[in-house]
């Protein structure tokens, strides 16, 4: 098992700006706090952080995959790199409502439908 002291000799330095890049946003640190209980599948994950847009989960899932999180039997689950961040992002109060992504989500949504009407609209004329 690696432990954190040893990180820095199994991963190259790409591999360690990847992961801070992966930890700085909070969707991703509160995907690792609901794996580091137990594996999970992509609805559990979903309902769990009361995603509405499944497209910004996947993203995110995919930034995370094979080097801190991997999909093993219709569930995912942190693989060893992935436990060693949980160890710091457990340890972390957030001080970010996830309710702030939340929020852009639904805005996002609106602007769609926004835009959608505006071209039918405009298709009409």
């Amino acid at each position: 098992m690696v432990s954190i002291m040893h990180l820095s000799e199994v991963l190259s330095e790409e591999d360690l700006s990847r992961i801070f890049d992966i930890l700085k946003h909070p969707l991703r640190r509160e995907i690792i706090r609901q794996l580091s209980n137990k594996p999970q599948t992509y609805t559990q994950i979903l309902k769990k952080l009361n995603v509405k847009e499944s497209s910004f989960l996947n993203y995110h899932l995919r930034k995370m995959e094979s080097l801190l999180i991997r999909k093993s039997n219709g569930k995912y689950e942190l693989n060893e790199i992935g436990a060693i961040c949980s160890q710091l992002v457990l340890r972390v109060k957030e001080n970010v409502n996830i309710s702030r992504f939340k929020n852009l989500q639904q805005m996002v949504m609106h602007l769609r439908l926004t835009m959608n009407t505006l071209q039918i609209v405009f298709f009409r004329l």
